[in-house]
């Protein structure tokens, strides 16, 4: 018979000392109801994985000691109010010191209000690359996901090599501080390679489902190229789906990684071609191996079709791991410090490096390989893998 009081095991006569378990409690804000969730969940559940496979290893190790990642996660509901208030009650209510999650700017811009006074870092799992996001003003914020605004010139440079007679092009996205971002990123870029932009439409960040008015008014400028800008998977999915059933043949392409199986579930296989995008085809045998090691805990957990998306949530809370555990320290400015100093971090990409000091003013994005994915004859095909420079 045995009793347990305190941390020891009482057995007969003899007290056998039971070590406790340490742990460290990481924040993580995504948006589980509301705009964004169809995404953010999904980044939820890659943050969840990597927690299972850190703790499954042992944990972090700091000075020799052992800690298991306790995760608590706070839903934002995809609006300001909810980025503050959930970022609100794990700094002051959870006392965490760690904060992973957020993909829309303005919730991550909201949430900063709370996190940077009490020098909490926060690793994003994306965050629309706007340099509000990630600034001299926000130094205890870092970005291990680059963002599809980062990769616009590479998806201009696709464009022009493999569409030669592309001269026009059509700008859409949504009205919102990233969408903002992104048509004056594309506009730049498609300039700078000669293109004319004929026409470039906002629509409501709310709407998720009816393209067809403000793909008409663009596609009456007569466009030989569609660029459809960031969005979540199905707004992105459909804006192909509604441009083509609308009579557009030519290039349709997004910056953004959505993945291209998803795209080709909704917008359907007929109108699968001349599209490309910064996803990888998760079928090819070039997929990175912890891109296919978090393929195959997803399956397991999950029980359905790998959602590629979830490497964004994965890599904010493994890349904050090594950080933390590079600095050999709690204290968020010990790793702050180190973190921007670091020379490599794995991603579930491949190796990255630490850049951003001249682009953005502080050394903290992770830079690492990128992906671009196409539509060729109705099947997915990685084109080619890159790494963007940002000094």
């Amino acid at each position: 018979m045995s009793l347990l009081i305190g941390g020891f095991i009482f057995m007969g006569t003899a007290i056998h000392a039971v070590a406790a378990t340490k742990t460290l409690k990481i924040g993580a804000i995504y948006s589980l109801t509301g705009l964004g969730s169809e995404i953010e969940t999904i980044c939820r559940n890659g943050s969840e994985l990597a927690k299972d496979w850190i703790n499954e290893k042992g944990g972090i190790t700091i000075k020799g000691e052992k800690y298991l990642i306790d995760l608590i996660v706070e839903d934002q509901k995809g609006v300001v109010d909810g980025a503050v208030a959930a970022a609100t009650k794990l700094v002051e209510r959870n006392q965490v010191k760690f904060v992973i999650g957020q993909i829309v700017p303005d919730v991550v811009i909201a949430a900063a209000s709370v996190t940077e006074p009490a020098k909490v870092l926060r690793s994003l799992a994306w965050g629309g690359g706007i340099p509000a996001v990630m600034n001299p003003d926000t130094p205890y914020t870092f970005r291990p996901v680059l963002s599809g605004a980062e990769v616009i010139p590479v998806n201009y440079d696709y464009l022009i090599d493999t569409y030669p007679n592309v001269k026009t092009v059509a700008l859409i996205n949504p009205d919102e501080p990233g969408g903002q971002f992104f048509m004056m990123r594309s506009k730049q870029e498609a300039e700078k390679r000669g293109l004319k932009v004929v026409a470039a439409e906002f629509h409501d960040p709310q709407e998720q489902q009816d393209f067809y008015p403000v793909l008409t008014k663009l596609l009456a400028a007569k466009p030989d190229a569609l660029d459809v800008g960031t969005g979540f998977p199905i707004p992105g999915s459909l804006k192909l789906k509604q441009a083509r059933e609308l009579g557009f043949k030519g290039p349709v392409f997004s910056p953004s990684p959505v993945e291209l199986y998803t795209i080709l579930d909704i917008a359907g296989k007929d109108f699968a071609y001349d599209y490309f995008n910064g996803s990888m085809d998760i079928k090819s045998p070039d997929v990175p191996p912890m891109i296919k090691e978090i393929q195959k805990r997803w399956e397991a957990k999950f029980k359905s079709r790998f959602m590629f998306e979830s490497f964004q949530g994965w890599d904010a809370l493994w890349c904050l791991v090594q950080a933390i555990e590079a600095a050999q320290s709690f204290d968020p400015t010990v790793v702050k410090t180190t973190w921007e100093k670091m020379k490599s971090i794995k991603t579930s990409y491949g190796t990255g490096h630490m850049g951003g000091l001249k682009t953005y003013g502080v050394n903290h994005l992770v830079v690492r390989p990128c992906p671009i994915s196409a539509f060729a004859k109705g099947e997915v095909k990685l084109i080619k893998w890159y790494t963007p420079e940002f000094p």
